[in-house]
């Protein structure tokens, strides 16, 4: 019989809670980023329209990037 598996079974990986927390470590850091070159730019140029033109760029290279890696990553790993 199969058995159940839980959440305290994921967290009891070591390994996984590493690469969960440096992932969030990531992404706060990433926001942060994003927040700061804009209100930099904002107070720079006193524009809205710059400002959301360096949000964009800032977040295009996630928005081109991670559609096209998932799938080459998924690729790679059931080839092995």
């Amino acid at each position: 019989m199969d058995k159940k598996h839980s959440y305290k079974d994921v967290f009891s990986q070591t390994e996984y809670v590493k690469i969960m927390f440096a992932a969030l470590i990531n992404r706060f850091g990433d926001s942060i980023d994003a927040i700061a070159s804009t209100w930099i730019v904002y107070q720079i140029t006193g524009s809205a329209a710059w400002s959301a033109l360096i949000f964009g760029i800032n977040n295009l290279p996630t928005v081109v990037v991670t559609p096209l890696a998932g799938p080459w990553v998924e690729g790679k790993t059931k080839s092995e």
